[in-house]
């Protein structure tokens, strides 16, 4: 059980960072708003990152310790779900003014910003098989679906150059983000 602290309190200092990243993100957003055209696409990508590292955050209490202990390999592979969260973080929304400014929200979006779904969709794919190896999910269960679902679209906006198909898959996303969220409180 000492381990699994020690596990949460890696997870506890990437995930705040990822918050914070966002939230000051999203100050930068607001600050820069009298001079940058604000889009709402990468706010609504922002929140749906936010809320799933919250709820992972708060699914760390509910981890049962590993029957074995933990090993360096399943450290990495488990610390990486974090990680994927805060990379996505770090690159939806700009960092600073100077960033944002010269570029309306759509254009950042466009040509950094949704760069921040590819860590997004893997930290659904590295879900998804950590839910299979160490917490014994079915591979082909509800809950397994949605997190391909929520693996996919991200990639489906990345890859898009119409600006519809971006907002019909984001809108499909809120959605699969709420019931991925109400599924994985019962998972964790």
């Amino acid at each position: 059980m000492e381990s699994l602290r020690w596990i949460a309190v890696v997870f506890s200092m990437v995930l705040g960072l990822g918050v914070t990243r966002l939230m000051t993100g999203s100050v930068v957003v607001f600050k820069a708003r009298r001079t940058v055209r604000i889009d709402w696409l990468p706010l609504v990508w922002a929140i749906c990152v936010l809320l799933t590292q919250l709820q992972f955050w708060w699914g760390l209490y509910d981890i049962p310790p590993s029957p074995h202990g933990w090993n360096f390999l399943e450290f990495l592979a488990v610390v990486s779900l974090p990680m994927t969260l805060f990379l996505a973080s770090a690159v939806l929304l700009p960092a600073t003014e100077a960033e944002a400014i010269g570029r309306d929200g759509k254009s950042y979006f466009e040509l950094e910003g949704r760069w921040g779904l590819v860590p997004y969709g893997l930290y659904f794919v590295l879900a998804y098989l950590g839910n299979v190896f160490f917490f014994n999910v079915p591979p082909f269960s509800p809950i397994s679906a949605v997190h391909l679902v929520l693996a996919v679209v991200p990639i489906v906006v990345l890859a898009s150059t119409s600006r519809r198909i971006q907002i019909a898959a984001t809108l499909l996303y809120i959605p699969a983000t709420c019931i991925g969220i109400w599924a994985n409180s019962d998972v964790y």
